[in-house]
């Protein structure tokens, strides 16, 4: 799903902003959040560590929640480019296939 074009793609990566071995790759990846050795719940009780993209997205999805509560009429466009300019590129400059335009931050929601 996050080849597909109206969906925001999201690579993990860990503490040191190294890519997570087994990220996609692509051209069509959006940004990068932290993924690798994420404290999570786990099903029962407690938590445990646990590593991919799909710990990585939450992130940038709290980032953009945050962005649509301060501005509502934000368009598609308009917040994928607010988390662009909140982002710090971490490859090649600009958008790269490893990191899309970077590690997202949480400004928006550090904020207020």
């Amino acid at each position: 799903p996050a080849a597909d074009g109206p969906v925001i793609a999201v690579t993990a990566v860990d503490a040191r902003n190294n890519l997570y071995a087994k990220a996609n790759r692509g051209s069509y990846i959006d940004f990068a959040a932290p993924g690798v050795d994420v404290w999570t719940a786990r099903s029962g009780s407690g938590g445990a560590y646990r590593t991919g993209t799909s710990f990585a997205a939450p992130f940038v999805s709290a980032v953009a929640a945050a962005q649509l509560v301060r501005t509502p009429q934000l368009s598609a466009g308009l917040l994928v480019e607010r988390l662009r300019q909140e982002s710090r590129d971490l490859g090649d400059a600009y958008k790269d296939t490893l990191f899309g335009w970077g590690l997202v931050y949480g400004r928006a929601i550090c904020e207020h």
